[in-house]
């Protein structure tokens, strides 16, 4: 099953990579930020999300651990948003204004981890 401009099974038949490496991508960023409240603020204020959160937190963006993020992102999960450049470039004029279809690759990887640590953390209560 392929969406538009990503999809959770990547090269495979299931789901069970992707959310493999989701779980490992956010481990591995909370060994650099083990604070997982403040990780999911970091990631939220980098990918332009201003939730409740985010704005309650005094936290200012963490530039080296965003382009961590990003870069690490990008090489791990661009596998699952390949339709994400050719989606930009055939929105018509009128669309291009409108921020969630204009949603860029890096924001959509954003995106993925946030909903893994918004899992991690609100499961538990």
């Amino acid at each position: 099953m392929k969406g538009k401009t990503y999809s959770l099974f990547g090269d495979n038949n299931t789901t069970d990579e992707y959310y493999r490496a989701s779980k490992g991508l956010t481990n591995l960023f909370l060994q650099r930020y083990p604070d997982e409240k403040g990780l999911l603020v970091q990631i939220q204020k980098a990918g332009g999300n201003t939730s409740f959160l985010s704005k309650l937190s005094d936290r200012h963006v963490d530039k080296s651990l965003i382009s961590f993020i990003k870069k690490t992102l990008q090489e791990s999960l661009s596998v699952y948003t390949p339709g994400i450049k050719q989606h930009l470039k055939t929105l018509p004029l009128s669309q291009r204004l409108d921020g969630i279809l204009r949603t860029k690759e890096d924001q959509y990887h954003l995106y993925m981890l946030e909903i893994e640590s918004d899992n991690r953390i609100y499961y538990r209560i």
